[in-house]
């Protein structure tokens, strides 16, 4: 069996167009994949509407970028005044000691 130049040209010519194919496939996945709306509960946990998956990774690398952020800097304060930062951000914690009302049932 022996094969020709044209043969071997031919041959060329379909594996790039397959590739070019294929390459071209990818990338239009990759990009809808981007912008799917995926429903997910803000951070506040209500479900609101349908946010595209590109915006909701970049919130949620901002939100843990934030938190190391938090962190680093309660980590550098004393305990006083890490807990002073705290109450300014969050606000007090309740410290009641009642039970809870209505207790479930079993």
């Amino acid at each position: 069996m022996t094969f020709s130049i044209r043969d071997l040209f031919w041959l060329t010519v379909v594996v790039a167009l397959v590739l070019a194919w294929w390459v071209d496939r990818r990338r239009l996945t990759g990009e809808i994949r981007e912008y799917e709306i995926i429903e997910m509960p803000n951070p506040r946990g209500v479900s609101g509407p349908g946010q595209p998956l590109k915006e909701w990774r970049q919130e949620r690398k901002e939100w843990k970028e934030a938190d190391e952020r938090l962190e680093r800097e309660l980590n550098a304060m004393t305990p006083a005044q890490a807990e002073q930062r705290v109450r300014e951000l969050f606000g007090d914690l309740p410290t009641s000691p009642a039970a809870a009302p209505n207790p479930p049932k079993k």
